[in-house]
């Protein structure tokens, strides 16, 4: 089936054909559009631009392709109703999409790919494993996304030297592999918002900044390669893995769950109080440094114990509560108004007599736990 003109309809538009359907230009019918999920669809561009738009009814197709490069496409439902994508968008042919824009309530759908922006305006649910990559970005995501089932589906967004807008994802039905590869990420929401990411594996190579207060929930590995800056907004890691980390995290609340790996060297700090409730370890001995620092109170676990960190530094305005600390050959610098020594402590920069140690250095008070 081939339309090669704009079409508007005031009802449904349904075809199924086995051969494939080409459509050109816009294409509109006012209670919703429908073809045949094992088909593709060819999109014929007028003007650089294909449109299918349901006014107040579902859109329900296959896979999409464009027929030419450079062809921005747009998918249109009613706020109210959902976006079924049975197949990939832009990813099973030779040519490319330049854009790919998506307004409805809601969106069933796994893989997209665009030469430039994509833009997702619905609440996302992957039908499939999924990947969403364009050369240039931005890739903005303008509401929530979650699996279809609990820890079933992954997301692979992928924005080269662009960006990535999202918010939370896998907060109601969680990911199985969750990953951002771009220049910078922006967390939507205010100060007052609390977005979550919630999957088994979870990687974030890129920078990432926002106001809101974020939680990272992660049964695997949470693996940060990049800069976290959330002003006042908390940051919390939570679930059953650890955490690789391999970047800065600036934020209000600080706390981490679970065992961290330094991959390479790391600042944590916290405009209010710092938490670490498991142990901290250097990737390779005397390499990575860790510097943390509450603008009120810090509490560390065991530092380096398994595998020395190259130097730590603690400042705390308030108090400082610490366990071991060792590292290979590099400083420790432990300050604060008070520093409560949560079990008998040993701070060694010898790594247990291996190398030939460096400085220790304690301003403040030390107290034992009361």
């Amino acid at each position: 089936v081939e339309i090669t003109e704009d079409i508007s309809i005031g009802g449904t538009l349904s075809i199924q054909n086995s051969s494939g359907i080409s459509l050109s230009g816009v294409v509109s019918a006012a209670e919703g559009i429908s073809f045949d999920e094992d088909v593709t669809l060819t999109l014929l561009p007028i003007d650089g631009i294909s449109i299918l738009q349901a006014e107040s009814g579902n859109i329900t197709t296959g896979p999409i392709v464009p027929s030419q490069d450079g062809t921005s496409m747009s998918l249109i439902a009613d706020p109210s109703k959902t976006i079924t994508l049975a197949g990939s968008i832009g990813t099973s042919s030779d040519v490319s999409f330049k854009s790919i824009s998506i307004d409805a309530g809601f969106l069933e759908a796994s893989s997209m790919t665009a030469s430039e922006a994509i833009t997702i305006d619905a609440s996302m649910t992957l039908n499939g494993s999924s990947t969403i990559s364009s050369a240039t970005g931005p890739i903005l995501f303008n509401a929530s996304v979650n699996g279809l089932s609990n820890s079933a589906q992954s997301l692979t967004v992928d924005a080269g030297p662009g960006s990535i807008t999202v918010g939370s994802v896998g907060g109601t039905v969680p990911l199985n592999t969750l990953s951002f590869s771009c220049d910078s990420v922006n967390l939507r929401g205010s100060s007052s918002d609390e977005k979550l990411w919630v999957a088994d594996t979870i990687t974030l190579a890129a920078d990432l900044s926002s106001q809101a207060s974020f939680t990272v929930t992660n049964a695997g590995d949470f693996t940060l390669n990049g800069n976290i800056d959330l002003g006042l907004g908390s940051f919390k890691q939570k679930g059953a893995g650890n955490v690789l980390l391999g970047g800065n995290i600036t934020a209000g609340l600080i706390l981490f769950d679970q065992e961290i790996t330094v991959t390479s060297d790391a600042s944590l700090i916290s405009n209010s109080t710092l938490e670490l409730s498991s142990k901290v370890q250097g990737q390779s001995s005397g390499v990575q440094s860790l510097t943390l620092s509450a603008l009120t109170d810090a509490s560390v676990s065991k530092i380096g114990d398994e595998t020395a960190l190259k130097s730590f530094s603690l400042t705390a305005i308030r108090e400082a509560e610490i366990k071991d600390i060792t590292t290979n050959a590099g400083a420790i610098d432990i300050t604060a108004e008070s520093i409560v020594l949560l079990e008998n402590v040993t701070m060694d920069t010898t790594n247990g007599g291996g190398s030939s140690g460096g400085p220790i250095t304690i301003t403040g008070d030390i107290n034992a736990l009361s």
